[in-house]
């Protein structure tokens, strides 16, 4: 059963839309919405130095005594 001149025209042009079809629906569905980044910007801290002296201690220029307060409570007997 031989097919007509018009025959495989319609097979071949059917093919290639479906074909096409399938191609833009591939592309369609591989587009992603880009996830959303925040950005913060950064304040520059100003430079951390110290200072060495004559015994080879370590001293930082500016000196801040950080105590911790602490009470002894006697247990009554």
């Amino acid at each position: 059963m031989a097919l007509s001149r018009k025959k495989k025209i319609i097979i071949a042009v059917s093919a290639v839309v479906v074909l096409a079809l399938i191609i833009i629906i591939s592309v369609v569905a591989s587009r992603k919405d880009e996830p959303e980044v925040t950005t913060v910007k950064l304040d520059v801290r100003p430079e951390l130095r110290s200072t060495v002296t004559a015994s080879g201690e370590v001293r930082p220029i500016r000196y801040i005594k950080l105590t911790s307060e602490t009470r002894h409570l006697k247990q009554a007997n």
